[in-house]
């Protein structure tokens, strides 16, 4: 075998990565030769890297895989002896090319003492198991050697040698791989069995031993419990059972015995147990093993480790477990010097086979060896054209005198041909020689041609080009020698029909003419002229064809192009509606196309000249349009343009635009004007609505009783209405372009950078919501301005569009409503509190008894203090809910008792109406977040509405119904209704329903909007179904 002299770099690259991965994997997965022997394969991959790759690629995955063996053996010994491996392999083989010899060299001379010194200095191994170290390696590495032979034979010979062509294998070399394999295989295996047998018998053996111990000891057992009549002293039993069995049978080892009880836990003891209670309690189980736990080398962990075996025992009726327990150490050491022996054997059995193998493969081959020889010579001498050829030698060997006996006769007949073929050679090189100079003197002909030219054979292969041929398509005659135009030149946008044209013409070998679009050797597209001619010989033989090539792409694209361009320009006049026109000026002949014909409503078939043109524009229109026609006809202002009414047949009066330019002649003098026209009609329509709009939205914006303001992005005011105007006493022209912050009070120019900030965080509704500023008036007053903004774009551009609103006068109504509540608080409930106190003490009777009249007149008092009372207590709930004051603490309550609470507060108020107040359904047992005080207010304005607006002897039911997302609580009456126009207006202030039945019944407005706003502050939400004369249904829904 040889070694590849070049490699792609990154193919080298990518093998060396995965021999590397291959390395590691073979280092991680060790095969176990013997008793604490195992071989590892990482060397495989390395010595294939050196094979396959070099010299440097291999020392990489050896370094590699090595790694792997110092992180797991904790020391870098190992890694250091693979390298020097390669290394010296890598050497040997510049002269000896063969890796198991060479490897085996290595270990013999270098390999085994360096590894003998290294672990019984640097690893403190004593110097017997340094032996057997360096013995294992030494064996490990030839195997690995063999091994990695045979795959290198394999691929030589194999499905994959296609890929390795580089490489090369000797016959010597393919049976030195197979035989060196086998005997390394069956070495292995043979000790690998071995050493399974041996540690099966073994254990085999202990088995038995300790089963013998157990049975002995649960006899003795049996027999001295029964005469000792009792499990008293279980442990003096088991002592003097042990010692009968130690002087009955000779131990191989230390044996612990103990009784142990169902639970696992030690009863007695006899010897020293340490892993009872660590093991599985099972009598069945043939022998069970116990390793110790933490860091330490697997064969210490081994060595340390114990064996067990339970027996089941019954004393006086009483389960118990006899167990028999005893070290690894004497049988580890056992099959250690097995393993020693076995590893001696192992590696004198490859050294010898290595020599012998070597030596057998050599001489089963010399006989090959020389027949290879004599080949060569035979070759030789053909060459020279000597007819004296060498003798070929017989042989014992069949195969090789069948193969020497072929040889000769070949040999024979090759030389008696090679001598018939050097005549011909004669012949032949003459005729070229004349052929040769025609060609040459037509290749110069046709040399000097810009156009391809090529020549085919009869069958249409080519013969020769040109070079302008190999300019037109980028081949040169080398690559399209021997094949067909066609194969080489057609391309998917090769005409078909074309193609089949010049075939017909070939197959009857006659001249054809084509345009076709050819593919050039990059790939690109090229339009051909192709002329060709079949040529005869001086015999009249047709010999094949010659055709010439003409490269016409520019002139096939800029036809192609014209074409898209017209249909480009007709697609857009249809689409556009647009007319194409022309009037020549010298003979006064006019032509439209149908579309012109559309736009003023004219006939197709009407005979056209200048006077039919201006039959159909409005008389007013023609002068206008006389006046640019003169201008146009100057050089210098050569374009007509022009908007003009027309009368349509149709369609009534239309404006049409027309664009036109005049063409001059030779002599600088107009000859003809070339133009389109187009309806403008609805444009100009949309524009005169478009005007229209923008003066009513003027107007109304001027109008307006709120400012607006326009203001751009950097705070530059862009329009300023009327009313603005009005608002901070500033004209238009005064604040335009001014900055916006001059309308402020604070005349702070960031407070729009932070709105704007602000305002972009905002969601829809939040961005609709007005805010309140403090304005600044062109006198200098502060005042207080209710702003509202909104985001518009024009021309690509963001403004804000701000709607302004002075609230002074509603701030100054918010003061004195204010004062008005706080004068309500301080000056009417302190002294209504007085008067209420009076006249319940005075219709107590306290003071006295009163007459019946007196006594009516004091109820009557009372019960307008308490309406009075009421409104009073409305009307600073208002204040505070507007003001925010109200202050609500939610939590969690049952809604069951919170119902019945409130019916029991207000069933006083409907037995005095002669109303029956009940709780119809059943309510569930749900909790709702709440503030208990303001729920039982919301209930009790509902229920004593429903009582006032009832008939006596009516009824006012309660009932609940849940969902899965919330709960609504249902007061419904008997009482009149309320139409359904109502329906919203009854939750404002001061809302009371107007009719002679409910005219009489006392109230503020205010308890429904206050029961409405205290819902929505606790998330819910309250409502009313009602008919008139069917009663109404006021409800609560709350979510859960």
């Amino acid at each position: 075998m040889r070694l590849s002299k070049s490699t792609a770099p990154v193919r080298t690259v990518f093998a060396t990565a995965l021999l590397s991965v291959a390395a590691v994997i073979g280092n991680y997965f060790g095969l176990q030769i013997s008793f604490s022997v195992s071989f590892i394969f990482g060397s495989v991959a390395a010595l294939l890297a050196l094979q396959f790759l070099g010299l440097l690629p291999g020392m990489i995955v050896v370094a590699v895989g090595g790694a792997y063996t110092w992180f797991n053996w904790g020391h870098p010994y190992a890694m250091i002896l693979m390298i020097c491996e390669i290394l010296c392999v890598g050497l040997i083989m510049r002269r000896f090319n063969n890796l198991a010899v060479s490897d085996a060299a290595f270990w013999l001379v270098l390999g085994v003492p360096l590894t003998t010194l290294l672990y019984w200095n640097a690893v403190d191994q004593p110097l017997d198991a340094a032996v057997m170290i360096a013995l294992k390696q030494a064996a490990n590495g030839v195997m690995n050697a063999s091994i990695a032979t045979f795959i290198v034979v394999g691929i030589t010979l194999g499905p994959l040698s296609s890929r390795f062509r580089h490489l090369s294998v000797s016959y010597t070399g393919v049976v030195f791989a197979v035989l060196m394999f086998l005997v390394t295989v069956i070495g292995a295996v043979l000790i690998v069995l071995g050493s399974r047998d041996l540690y099966a018998t073994e254990k085999l053996k202990l088995s038995d031993h300790l089963q013998l111990i157990l049975m002995l000891t649960r006899e003795d057992m049996k027999e001295t419990t029964q005469a000792a009549d009792g499990v008293e002293n279980l442990q003096g039993a088991l002592d003097r059972a042990a010692e009968k069995v130690e002087a009955l049978i000779e131990m191989q080892t230390h044996v612990s015995v103990g009784i142990l009880d169902p639970q696992g836990d030690l009863v007695a003891g006899h010897g020293d147990l340490f892993i009872l209670g660590k093991v599985p309690l099972d009598p069945r189980a043939e022998l069970q093993l116990w390793q110790p736990e933490g860091e330490m080398a697997e064969m210490q962990r081994t060595a340390d480790s114990r064996y067990v075996k339970f027996l089941p025992l019954v004393i006086d009726d009483a389960p118990y477990v006899l167990a028999a327990e005893t070290p690894l150490a004497p049988m580890v050491a056992k099959l250690t010097q097995r393993s020693r022996v076995d590893m001696q054997a192992l590696a004198l059995i490859m050294l010898i086979s290595t020599l012998l193998v070597q030596l057998l493969s050599m001489v089963t081959t010399r006989t090959i060896r020389n027949l290879a020889q004599l080949s060569s010579k035979v070759s030789q001498a053909i060459s020279a054209g000597d007819q004296t050829l060498p003798t070929f030698p017989k042989s014992n060997i069949q195969e090789y005198e069948m193969l020497s006996t072929s040889l000769r006769e070949m040999s024979a007949q090759i030389a008696q041909d090679f001598a018939v073929l050097s005549d011909l050679k004669d012949t032949l090189e003459k005729r070229v020689r004349e052929r040769t100079g025609e060609l040459k003197r037509l290749s110069q002909v046709a040399s000097q041609t810009t156009n391809g030219v090529l020549i085919t054979d009869g069958e249409m292969r080519i013969e020769w080009v040109n070079d302008g041929f190999t300019r037109m398509s980028g081949y040169t005659l080398d690559e399209v020698k021997g094949k067909t135009p066609g194969s080489v030149l057609n391309g998917p946008k090769s005409n078909p029909a074309t193609i089949a044209h010049m075939e017909r013409a070939i197959d009857n070998r006659e001249k054809f003419h084509a345009e076709i679009m050819h593919y050039n050797r990059s790939g690109a597209e090229y339009w051909t002229e192709i002329s060709c001619n079949p040529l005869y010989g001086d015999d009249g033989e047709f010999t094949g064809f010659m055709a010439v090539e003409t490269d016409i792409t520019d002139r096939k694209l800029s036809s192609a192009e014209l074409e898209r361009t017209l249909e480009r320009l007709a697609l857009a006049l249809d689409a556009g509606h647009i007319g194409v026109w022309e009037w020549n000026i010298e003979t006064d002949e006019t032509v439209w196309d149908d579309t012109v014909y559309e736009i003023f409503g004219i006939p197709s078939d009407t005979k056209l000249n200048s006077g039919t043109w201006k039959s159909t524009v409005h008389p007013d229109d023609v002068p206008r349009n006389d006046r640019l026609l003169e201008i146009a006809l100057n050089p210098s202002n050569n374009v007509l343009e022009d908007e003009y009414r027309v009368n349509h047949s149709t369609l009534g009066e239309r404006i049409v635009k027309s664009v036109s330019k005049v063409v001059f002649d030779d002599q600088n003098r107009p000859s003809r004007i070339t133009g389109v026209n187009f309806d403008v009609t609805e444009d100009r329509l949309k524009e005169i609505e478009v005007r229209e709009l923008a003066q009513h939205a003027e107007t109304v914006l001027n109008n307006i009783v709120d400012g607006i303001i326009t203001i751009s992005l950097e705070g530059e005011i862009q329009s300023f209405n009327t009313a603005a105007e009005n608002m901070f006493g500033y004209t238009e022209a005064e604040v335009l372009g001014q900055h916006f912050s001059m309308l402020l009070s604070s005349g702070n120019t960031e407070e729009l950078m932070d709105f704007t900030n602000e305002y972009n965080k905002l969601s829809e509704a939040e961005k609709r919501e007005p805010r309140e500023l403090q304005g600044l008036r062109k006198s200098g007053v502060d005042f207080p301005l209710e702003f509202a903004f909104a985001e518009i774009r024009r021309s690509k551009k963001k403004f804000f569009v701000g709607i302004a609103r002075d609230i002074t006068e509603r701030k100054r109504v918010e003061r004195l409503t204010k004062e008005f509540i706080s004068t309500i608080n301080h000056e009417l409930r302190t002294p209504l509190t007085s008067i209420q106190g009076s006249l319940k003490l005075i219709h107590s009777g306290m003071i006295g008894e009163l007459p019946d009249n007196v006594k009516k007149m004091i109820s009557i008092s009372l019960r307008n203090s308490d309406r009075l009372r009421n409104l009073i207590d409305d009307l600073l709930d208002i204040d505070r809910m507007i003001s925010g004051k109200m202050r609500f603490n939610i939590s969690n309550h049952l809604l069951k008792p919170l119902l019945e609470q409130v019916i029991s507060d207000n069933q006083g108020f409907a037995e005095s109406h002669g109303i029956c107040l009940s709780l119809t359904n059943a309510v569930p047992q749900v909790d709702i977040a709440i503030d208990r005080d303001r729920f039982v207010q919301i209930m009790s304005n509902f229920i004593s509405n429903a009582i006032k607006f009832s008939d006596p002897d009516g009824k006012v039911q309660v009932n609940v119904t849940r969902t899965d997302t919330d709960v609504t609580i249902h007061i419904i009456d008997e009482g009149c209704g309320i139409p359904e126009a109502l329906h919203e207006q009854i939750f404002e202030k001061f809302f009371r329903v107007d009719s002679s039945d409910t005219s009489s019944i006392g109230g503020t407005g205010l308890g429904l909007s206050i029961a409405k706003a205290m819902a929505e502050q606790m998330h819910a939400k309250v409502g009313l179904q009602s008919v008139v004369g069917n009663g109404s249904d006021f409800w609560i829904k709350i979510p859960l």
